[in-house]
């Protein structure tokens, strides 16, 4: 029996499930459709397949309350936990200010306390064996020397730079050596002069870090003027 034959003549239509009970209960019996269908209706089928329905519906209802009360704990826990983090996140982040603010309490003090004016005592010169260094831009280029040397200006490539000595620690130090020998090296002898190093992105004559400008005076300033942060310590071989 086809299941369109049992709805016709039922007038009730089960779901798949259900038909497939009532054919197989159809299949065990020996008498036709039309009277099979008439005893089914007359023996409380249908009433017997709503009280299932209304069993099903009340067990799916029973598992929604159980999945949402689930759902509802675990709710619970993860923003318990998400609180817990932002609080430890926000501590961190105020400890972490209160650090950094007081850091740069202890830099702007030991900064405060330098005295970098022209006759501060803080300044001191560069020697070798036991005679100031010395620039001399007379003779074209530039020469590190011990000597006495003229008033001149002039510049060239570190690598074309000449030295009387060997490199110095204290040259080494200040970067004061052909590090990169294709940077530029320019110095004033006249006066006093304060170094611009590590030179400009914009200008190919002033790159690197290696770029060293002796011919400016203290009271020169420029809108390119920034810092580039270094770290210098020796290797544990050289220790």
């Amino acid at each position: 029996m086809m299941k369109t034959e049992f709805v016709e003549r039922t007038g009730f239509e089960p779901t798949e499930a259900e038909y497939r009970e009532i054919e197989a209960e159809y299949m065990g019996c020996d008498i036709d459709k039309d009277e099979f269908c008439k005893a089914w209706k007359k023996q409380g089928g249908i009433q017997r397949l709503m009280r299932l329905r209304a069993r099903r519906i009340e067990e799916l209802e029973a598992e929604l309350v159980k999945e949402k009360n689930e759902y509802d704990r675990m709710d619970a826990q993860y923003c318990t936990k998400i609180n817990e983090l932002e609080k430890q996140i926000s501590d961190d982040g105020l400890a972490l200010n209160s650090m950094n603010a007081q850091m740069g309490l202890m830099r702007n003090k030991a900064a405060g306390d330098i005295d970098m004016s022209k006759d501060s005592d803080k300044w001191v010169a560069l020697m070798k064996d036991g005679k100031p260094i010395r620039i001399n831009a007379e003779d074209g280029g530039l020469k590190f020397t011990t000597d006495e040397s003229g008033m001149d200006y002039d510049g060239c490539e570190w690598g074309d730079a000449e030295f009387e000595f060997g490199i110095t620690e204290q040259m080494k130090e200040l970067a004061l050596y052909p590090g990169e020998p294709k940077a530029y090296l320019y110095a004033d002898t006249e006066g006093e002069r304060l170094p611009i190093a590590g030179g400009g992105w914009g200008n190919g004559a002033s790159a690197g870090v290696f770029y060293l400008d002796l011919g400016n005076a203290r009271s020169y300033s420029a809108g390119n003027f920034g810092f580039r942060s270094a770290f210098y310590g020796k290797l544990d071989s050289e220790i």
